[in-house]
């Protein structure tokens, strides 16, 4: 008998291997009943590992129709995963830390789970991170913008005088997230102005941590920020694919599963 997550990750594979699929072809491949494959469509669906389609599937990152998904957009995608995914990370946050943020969706939940009462340093160039640190106004939080030019498509400020900023600080931990871990393992982004930032705070910090929920997995990129070696942690959460995980783990990446917050 084949169990529920052999299934997924069997879909997971053709359709990564694809792009887009049709449930005929799943049908077959798999040797499993129509009826089957549209109720595991749409747990994965609901899952944010696919995106359902007439007749089929097709990769999240193939749904949309630009790669300027703006950032309001990308902040409302899988919020429960990115706040397990922050919870854990806030874990390792120590006192006296100099913390680099990405502007990712991902990250801004970050601060939530993060002590308040830690004197820490925050190195920040997201002008949506900026405000709500700024309505925070806590007293042991010294915010430092990294400024630059303003991006209003990743509400970012980037480019030569934020990179310059940066170099100016040794950021003890750096967290950040990507567009996609593919499947030769390289964490990706969207903005040549984002992976320019990232790949500099990777440089200069001392412990570098990877956000990553499932539906960012093994999927297609398009910028390479770093290979996903390079990253002292990689966390993901537990629906993500364990066959992506082993492979991860064997290339030399050290992965964490991220439980999912009960309320």
């Amino acid at each position: 008998m084949i169990y529920a997550e052999e299934r997924y990750n069997n879909i997971m594979r053709l359709l990564t291997d694809k792009g887009r699929i049709s449930s005929a072809e799943l049908s077959s491949a798999l040797n499993i009943s129509r009826e089957t494959i549209r109720r595991d469509l749409n747990r994965l669906a609901q899952e944010g590992r696919l995106v359902k389609t007439r007749g089929g599937a097709i990769l999240p990152d193939a749904s949309l129709t630009s790669l300027d998904f703006p950032y309001t957009a990308r902040e409302k995608a899988n919020r429960t995963e990115k706040s397990d995914l922050c919870a854990y990370a806030a874990r390792f946050i120590q006192e006296r830390d100099t913390i680099f943020l990405d502007n990712s969706s991902t990250v801004t939940h970050l601060i939530r789970f993060i002590p308040k009462q830690y004197p820490l340093n925050f190195l920040v160039y997201s002008i949506s991170l900026l405000l709500t640190l700024s309505n925070m106004h806590n007293p042991n939080w010294n915010v430092f913008s990294l400024g630059g030019m303003l991006s209003y498509t990743t509400m970012s400020s980037t480019r030569t005088l934020a990179l310059s900023a940066l170099d100016n600080f040794m950021p003890t931990k750096a967290f950040l997230s990507c567009h996609s871990i593919t499947r030769d393992f390289y964490a990706t982004d969207s903005y040549m102005e984002d992976v320019e930032l990232k790949r500099r705070a990777l440089d200069i910090s001392a412990e570098t941590f990877l956000l990553a929920d499932a539906s960012k997995l093994n999927h297609p990129g398009v910028i390479k920020v770093a290979s996903s070696v390079e990253f002292d942690h990689i966390i993901t959460n537990e629906k993500a694919a364990p066959f992506f995980v082993n492979d991860l783990r064997e290339n030399g990446c050290n992965v964490h599963l991220a439980p999912h917050i009960t309320k």
